[in-house]
């Protein structure tokens, strides 16, 4: 976490470190098979911090969204089906935001890939997500925290659209919403 802090700093290469040992003295002796002989760069921990990705949850009255972050492991490559996932989650509580994913939705139940273009993310959602029924503010709060989430920069720069399916097939709405065209970022439903 030092090493990766300071390394952001301007001109600064490498940090050295020195620590106290049992006796008083400062030393850079091995710790834990580090060798603090030379000064540390981040090559040295390539897989020891992870990374955060920025996702969106309704606010208290579904008017707006608000971004939240995450941390997943560096080694995660399925970006996209972390961020449904983590969506399925919910919020953490105390935030003030609301989750945007119906509670009778799993992890699995919302299907996630790149298509051949890979600007592209395909969400397959299941017939058990009813726009109807979720109302227009509902419905738009679950479309864009999904489609906002997804083209965040953050996250994956790039993803510049979101396909919807239903049950694998393309359809024309979702609750009174038009659904068979690609979902393109909207910032302006974003509370900054």
């Amino acid at each position: 976490s030092i090493v990766y802090s300071l390394s952001g700093l301007n001109n600064v290469t490498g940090v050295k470190i020195y620590y106290q040992d049992r006796n008083g003295n400062y030393t850079d002796a091995p710790l834990y098979r580090v060798n603090l002989t030379k000064p540390l760069t981040t090559k040295e921990f390539p897989d020891k911090l992870g990374r955060k990705i920025k996702i969106y949850f309704a606010n208290d009255n579904a008017t707006h969204l608000i971004a939240d972050y995450r941390a997943m492991s560096r080694e995660n490559v399925q970006i996209a089906k972390t961020i449904i996932d983590e969506l399925i989650l919910g919020p953490r509580k105390d935030t003030g935001q609301k989750g945007v994913i119906p509670t009778d939705i799993s992890k699995g139940d919302i299907r996630v890939w790149m298509d051949q273009s890979n600007t592209r993310v395909m969400v397959d959602l299941p017939a058990k997500l009813d726009g109807n029924k979720m109302g227009s503010a509902g419905a738009l709060m679950t479309l864009y925290a999904i489609v906002n989430s997804l083209t965040d920069p953050v996250n994956t720069p790039n993803v510049e659209e979101v396909q919807f399916l239903m049950d694998g097939k393309i359809v024309k709405t979702f609750g009174n919403l038009e659904f068979s065209e690609p979902f393109i970022r909207n910032p302006a439903i974003i509370q900054e």
